[in-house]
């Protein structure tokens, strides 16, 4: 029931944050054919709009004695502090994104902040300071950079690399991409991804609404809303997330996430596999109809070689694919950088790279290795796109 009504709670959130003219299509969407689901979000947004503004403040702040009144969205023209606000670039249920501009140092950021009725939450608030504390330890050309973590106008903010482009997802969406771009960029996501790993943070959420391909050329992973410390208990971890709930995006999510086990570095790299197999073949390596048989899918089911979808896809590169996609953690890569330096062995024309000769090492803990430097990629369609919008 805990799951359940945790399910229905973060539909309702997102649902609430959609235009009133779209909610509708947005819920039918996301609920597929789960009707039960479809008609308690329904309700609940019925009550809501009967209620007017009395649910328009977060959980425990409806009845505050003292009458908290939140303080106003930022809107295009707006001073906050040092940045003035120049329009909207993402938002989703948990959270929004805004382009600004840094008055001081002449430049464009992107603000990331709760979504107006989280506002004043301080669970959610202190998620995005984690957020925050824990991008702020990366630094990587493939990994978007966190300048500062401001409160301004009663508003937290994370201030940030504004990346111009479009997501991997964009990518997918306008076609097939060239195998010899999906090694790019796979090779610069294994970098990107080892470095973060090195620092002792691992993503937990990698997917390609996650990952930006920039107009200056590099891929750049965004988003670690919901990252973790290397060494971190999931009791810690849970304290900032809700019990019994997936931390994460379950289709991209390792089979012992799912199961609810603790996620090491491993897991990134079996999302990494997911993410790299839909890049190469266009479709994902666990379709289902719904969210359920996705979760059984990756759970119990082996993938079709992405070869037989991708004929031209080199022998190499699907063991690479393979490897990243084993069930047990123990079978997959047991260090990133492993996974890099083979990835670059094959963009330099090994076909069969070392450690893909290996057998997988099946017992032992992820080790750091050494950082490979980050690939220089192609440019994309300009197409702005900011941080992830859900905090």
């Amino acid at each position: 029931m805990n799951e359940r009504w945790q399910l229905v709670n973060d539909l309702f959130d997102a649902a609430l944050a959609q235009p009133v003219a779209e909610r509708g299509r947005f819920i039918s969407e996301q609920a597929r054919e789960d009707a039960a689901l479809r008609d308690e979000v329904v309700s609940l947004l019925d009550a809501h709009d009967r209620a007017g503004s009395f649910l328009e403040k977060p959980a425990g702040l409806a009845d505050d004695p003292l009458g908290t009144t939140l303080p106003p969205a930022p809107k295009p023209g707006d001073d906050v502090g040092a940045y003035r606000i120049e329009g909207e670039l993402g938002r989703g249920g948990m959270g929004v994104v805004y382009l600004a501009e840094d008055t001081r140092l002449g430049r464009k950021v992107a603000l990331k902040a709760l979504a107006p009725h989280f506002v004043a939450d301080e669970h959610r608030r202190e998620r995005l300071r984690t957020e925050a504390r824990s991008a702020a330890r990366l630094s990587h050309p493939g990994i978007a950079a966190v300048f500062a973590l401001e409160e301004l106008d009663g508003h937290l903010f994370i201030v940030g690399e504004y990346v111009s482009g479009r997501t991997l997802r964009a990518e997918l969406d306008a076609g097939p991409m060239p195998l010899d771009r999906v090694l790019d960029v796979a090779a610069q996501l294994a970098s990107a991804l080892g470095a973060a790993h090195v620092a002792g943070v691992i993503h937990r959420d990698l997917k390609p609404e996650n990952v930006m391909c920039s107009d200056s050329g590099p891929v750049k992973i965004l988003d670690f809303g919901v990252a973790r410390s290397i060494g971190e208990t999931s009791q810690a971890s849970h304290r900032l997330t809700d019990a019994g709930v997936l931390v994460g995006t379950p289709a991209y999510m390792s089979p012992e996430q799912l199961e609810g086990h603790d996620a090491d570095a491993r897991s990134d790299v079996f999302a990494f596999g997911v993410l790299v197999y839909e890049l190469a073949t266009g479709v994902h390596p666990f379709e289902g109809a719904s969210r359920a048989s996705i979760i059984a899918a990756i759970l119990g089911t082996e993938p079709t070689p992405a070869s037989e979808i991708r004929r031209r896809l080199s022998p190499g590169f699907e063991r690479v694919i393979q490897r990243c996609l084993q069930k047990r953690p123990e079978e997959r890569y047991q260090s990133t950088s492993d996974l890099a330096l083979d990835l670059e062995q094959l963009k330099a024309g090994n076909r069969a790279p070392p450690s893909v000769r290996r057998r997988p090492t099946r017992r032992g803990t992820p080790r750091p290795g050494r950082l490979l430097p980050a690939s220089a990629g192609g440019a994309c369609t300009r197409s702005p796109s900011p941080f992830s919008t859900r905090s």
